[in-house]
C-alpha cells in the first residue's frame, strides 16, 4: 500500500453515515478494515445496483478496504474485535449513542484496551446533550441545520 498513511491501521465500523471517512483514509494509504455484521453491511445492497446485484454505492465507498465479518454480540466476535483493536491506530464508528454503550464503544473502555487508539464517533447530535437521542434521518438533519427555514410559510415553522 502506498501513501503517507501506509503505517496506520483503521477499523471501520461505520454504516452509510461514515463509509466515506474510511474510504478517504484508504485512499491516503491506510490499511482500512471494514468490520461488517453477520450477513454483511446493509450498504452492500444500497441502490443503484449493477445487473449482477452489486451496489455501486458499496463499491465506490469501500474500494481499497479489506473486510471482515464480526458479530459484536457473540463471544467469538467480541474476541476477534479485541484482537483487531489492539493492533489498530484508529477506530471509526457511526453507532447511535445507545448502540455504542451496548457494544462498549465508550472512550474510557477502549483506552484501556489500546491507549494509543484514536476513536472517531460519527453521530448527528453527539453523545450527550438534549438532542443526543434524536433520529438522524435526512429530513431531521435538514430541519435541525436550518436548511428548511426558507421553506416555511410566513410566521410558521417549516
Amino acid at each position: 500500500m502506498n501513501g503517507f498513511l501506509k503505517t496506520y491501521r483503521v477499523l471501520d465500523l461505520t454504516d452509510h453515515r461514515g463509509l466515506l471517512a474510511g474510504k478517504i483514509l484508504a485512499d491516503l494509504g491506510a490499511d482500512v478494515i471494514q468490520i461488517e455484521p453477520p450477513g454483511g453491511s446493509p450498504a452492500r445492497s444500497t441502490p443503484p445496483l449493477a445487473d449482477d446485484g452489486r451496489s455501486f454505492y458499496w463499491e465506490a465507498f469501500c474500494a481499497g478496504k479489506r473486510s471482515v465479518t464480526c458479530d459484536l454480540q457473540s463471544d467469538g466476535g467480541r474476541e476477534l474485535f479485541m484482537r483487531l483493536l489492539k493492533s489498530a491506530d484508529i477506530l471509526i464508528e457511526s453507532m447511535t449513542a445507545a448502540q455504542a454503550r451496548d457494544a462498549r464503544m465508550d472512550h474510557e473502555y477502549l483506552a484501556k484496551i489500546n491507549p494509543q487508539l484514536i476513536h472517531v464517533s460519527i453521530r448527528a447530535f453527539g453523545e450527550s446533550g438534549p438532542k443526543a437521542h434524536y433520529a438522524d434521518t435526512d429530513l431531521v438533519l435538514w430541519a435541525a441545520g436550518g436548511a428548511l427555514n426558507g421553506a416555511s410559510d410566513e410566521g410558521r415553522a417549516p
